[in-house]
């Protein structure tokens, strides 16, 4: 006969440890939660964030770790670097965090990496879709448009400033949105009261004309992406 003792459990499941983290350019305000109670915080260089995550496994080394961030300046790299380490980490929409009224009045890091912590642990976070490098990168690329188009208007404008300022004025069949051949042509023919006025403005057609070449340039970039599958 088996002798009559305590029957033997089956092993339970790893328990949880929750990170809260409130990032920022140089440290990270990290809070710890470990079943659904707060266990820890911590202020820690950026450069050291994979040392304090390193120790945190070791000081739990029965636990899984999870972590949590808002969305913001440092995009999608913490969320990678975090994964690398075997830490699962979301990243989350500020919006969609639990927030009570006092939290919204006293705002600092303590209570950000807090109130994220806490969500995290009892499961009341949702994280937001993370891409992959290179659909990151494409994206960076389409942005990128809006940036140089921009600039292009920016020194469109600057030269036309430059021209009212010095009564020059502009014939109304080349005073049209879009800047025709025979407008940038009559432009290089324009005179200026000092050599001074005239080579600031040549250099200013100069950066009107690297830009407008950029932003050609970078169209044809998008065209070949939009082409791609």
């Amino acid at each position: 006969m088996r002798p009559i003792g305590r029957v033997s459990q089956p092993q339970t499941t790893q328990t949880v440890l929750s990170l809260g983290l409130d990032v920022h350019k140089k440290f990270v305000s990290v809070t710890v939660y470990r079943d659904n109670c707060r266990q820890s915080k911590a202020h820690v260089q950026t450069s050291e964030l994979e040392s304090y995550i390193l120790g945190l496994q070791r000081k739990y080394s029965q636990y899984e770790l999870q972590a949590a961030y808002e969305a913001g300046f440092c995009g999608f790299s913490l969320q990678r670097h975090m994964e690398q380490l075997s830490v699962s980490t979301i990243v989350v929409n500020p919006a969609d965090i639990p927030t009570t009224d006092k939290q919204r009045t006293t705002k600092n890091d303590r209570t950000d990496s807090d109130k994220i912590a806490r969500a995290l642990s009892v499961g009341a976070l949702r994280g937001i879709w993370v891409p992959d490098e290179d659909l990151e990168g494409d994206r960076e690329l389409v942005r990128l448009r809006f940036k140089l188009l921009a600039d292009l208007k920016s020194i469109k404008s600057g030269v036309k400033m430059r021209l009212f300022k010095h009564g020059i004025v502009i014939p109304d069949e080349l005073d049209t949105p879009t800047w025709s051949k025979a407008f940038r042509s009559w432009l290089d023919q324009q005179k200026f009261p000092s050599a001074s006025s005239q080579i600031a403005f040549a250099e200013m057609l100069a950066e009107l004309d690297h830009r407008k070449d950029r932003y050609t340039n970078h169209l044809k970039r998008l065209n070949e992406l939009a082409a791609s599958p």
